[in-house]
């Protein structure tokens, strides 16, 4: 239960968070991975770094818990030294491949995007940040 409360701390201001409120790109909420995927692929444009700004709010949030829950356990151990933009290339990438996860939640597209590019475990030697 300790190793729980800080991360419902964490996500408990997303709880509230509903589809009605939420940021719009065009006509789809921010959260939903198509939009962020759009932001994402734009270059030198506001909506790239509204993209980098949600990497790296995600990104964090996945140290975070990290460091509260014991390293590796958000299932993301990225090496030392990797830039956003090295996150936003996985991201895009990841989102191409599979495009059936493009109507979830942003944050979900992401997450599994950086489990799927920096896994924890024997092969992977990276250390907190």
């Amino acid at each position: 239960m300790r190793r729980i409360l800080p991360m419902l701390v964490l996500l408990w201001p997303l709880a509230g968070w509903s589809q009605s409120d939420a940021p719009y790109v065009g006509s789809a909420p921010l959260r939903m991975a198509d939009a962020l995927l759009e932001w994402c692929q734009e270059d030198d444009s506001a909506e790239m770094f509204m993209c980098m700004g949600y990497l790296a709010g995600v990104s964090d949030a996945l140290e975070a818990i990290s460091f509260t829950a014991g390293w590796g356990t958000s299932g993301v151990c990225r090496p030392r030294g990797t830039t956003l933009g090295k996150v936003r290339a996985e991201v895009i990438e990841w989102a191409k491949d599979n495009p059936e996860m493009r109507g979830r939640a942003g944050s979900v597209m992401v997450i599994s995007a950086l489990q799927d590019a920096f896994p924890c475990g024997a092969d992977n030697a990276s250390l907190p940040q």
